[in-house]
């Protein structure tokens, strides 16, 4: 049954997203239900099976549509900061210090990620991991210019927090 109906479900769920690899992952989760269906499922009647297979990819296909700019990873604040080795030093002060602004940029992250999840893993995605806008555009359904925008207003607004407390952040 995957092999005689996998291109089918392809071809339908490309029609609606135009994009292969999103389009494969639908035709895979569409078979998988229907082998999960199993013996219950008439195969018997051909252009009954035809026409759900279709009707599933083309339902599944716009659920993925509607639901792109939701689906996101995050990354942890963790994995931004790059972990330094402990200084050895003889300056305490400078050391707690050092610790104390790291907890404050953790803080101001784990906020601003809280408050805007969205924006946090745009502007991540585009800073940190280069990205290319147009893809993290894409991946959202939104214009380039709304995702620029978007990234411009995350940073302004995690270095307008950072600056509150330290005048080097640029």
């Amino acid at each position: 049954m995957f092999e005689k109906y996998h291109q089918l479900s392809i071809n339908t769920a490309y029609s609606v997203l135009q994009n292969w690899t999103t389009a494969e992952d639908v035709s895979q989760e569409v078979l998988y239900k229907l082998y999960q269906i199993g013996e219950s499922l008439d195969i018997t009647n051909e252009k009954k099976l035809y026409s759900l297979v279709r009707r599933a990819s083309i339902n599944r296909a716009m659920d993925f549509k509607k639901r792109s700019y939701m689906k996101h990873e995050f990354c942890s604040a963790d994995k931004l900061i790059p972990i330094e080795r402990a200084r050895k030093s003889d300056d305490v002060e400078a050391t707690m210090l050092h610790m104390e602004k790291r907890e404050y940029i953790n803080m101001v992250l784990e906020k601003y990620r809280a408050e805007n999840p969205v924006n946090f893993d745009m502007l991540v995605q585009a800073k940190y991991l280069d990205i290319p806008i147009e893809d993290i555009a894409e991946q959202y359904g939104m214009s380039v210019m709304t995702a620029k925008n978007k990234i411009y207003g995350a940073r302004r607004r995690l270095l307008k927090d950072l600056k509150k407390v330290y005048d080097d952040y640029d």
